[in-house]
């Protein structure tokens, strides 16, 4: 069986729960293996080790991990940690409607896996499940598919949550450096590298949240700040370019007049003439 991953751009269907418990671990080590399965680990209470490609990490309580099917992992268990697992599959790679409305779900940071809080719903889900897998009741195999469909749309809203979170944290990060270094010589990949963000990554979520690039921000703020000198002021032109960060007063000309539709000394008249 070939595995059909959660991130694919062919939503698959049926899914068809697999393996699944609710126990107490303490001392335990799984080895680190990989499998067709999706697998969903909620920590109830304790914490535990997860091993990965990418490294280790801990889960602790109130926290849970989302595998693609074969995504490698390991775990370790010290203390007594009790852990809610639910391991499902897809039947068909054929798609339907409501799989196209869930899949694919935004891929994550990390390859293949998400670790995300809880909001109780996560575990809630996984509970009915393994409840309707073993209630042995009417049509609990439609029922158990509709709940893993809940399942995986819950899973997609709380990454989407923590993207917009962290995408507006970045954002406001590189938003209060740029309104305080417009003037300086730098590139948006350095201001990535200090924000320690990639630099396709900063620029879509900039985008998303404020409308513009980066780029198109800061070139904003610096002509922002070179119209109120020279309306206000009356400093040379040179010196209103060099203090608003163009590297020239002839760069300068070509786009003040590009962005405003007059030279930045036929503004500038303007604006006395309007005092005037």
């Amino acid at each position: 069986m070939e595995p059909i991953s959660l991130f694919s751009s062919h939503p698959p269907s049926r899914p068809q729960v697999f393996l699944f418990y609710n126990r107490i671990f303490s001392n335990y080590q799984m080895s680190p293996h990989s499998h067709h399965y999706i697998e969903f680990m909620c920590l109830e209470s304790g914490s535990c080790c997860f091993q990965l490609q990418d490294g280790e990490h801990q889960l602790k309580a109130g926290q849970f991990i989302c595998l693609d099917a074969g995504v490698p992992h390991g775990m370790v268990v010290e203390e007594p940690a009790r852990i809610l697992n639910v391991e499902f599959y897809f039947s068909s790679p054929k798609s339907d409607p409501l799989a196209e409305k869930i899949l694919p779900l935004p891929p994550p940071k990390k390859a293949g896996y998400y670790i995300l809080e809880d909001n109780t719903n996560i575990s809630t889900l996984m509970k009915m499940i393994i409840g309707e897998v073993t209630g042995h009741r009417p049509q609990q195999q439609l029922a158990a598919e509709l709940l893993i469909w809940q399942l995986l749309l819950e899973l997609r809203r709380l990454a989407q949550d923590q993207e917009q979170l962290h995408g507006n944290r970045h954002v406001r990060k590189a938003m209060a450096y740029l309104d305080s270094h417009y003037y300086a010589d730098f590139s948006i990949g350095q201001l990535a590298e200090k924000l320690n963000l990639n630099r396709s990554y900063l620029q879509r979520i900039f985008k998303e949240e404020t409308g513009c690039t980066p780029a198109a921000y800061l070139l904003n703020l610096r002509l922002q700040r070179a119209s109120a000198l020279l309306a206000r002021t009356d400093l040379p032109i040179a010196e209103i370019s060099d203090y608003v960060g163009f590297s020239s007063q002839q760069y300068f000309t070509h786009v003040f007049r590009k962005h405003k539709g007059m030279t930045p000394r036929q503004y500038r008249l303007t604006k006395k003439v309007t005092k005037t």
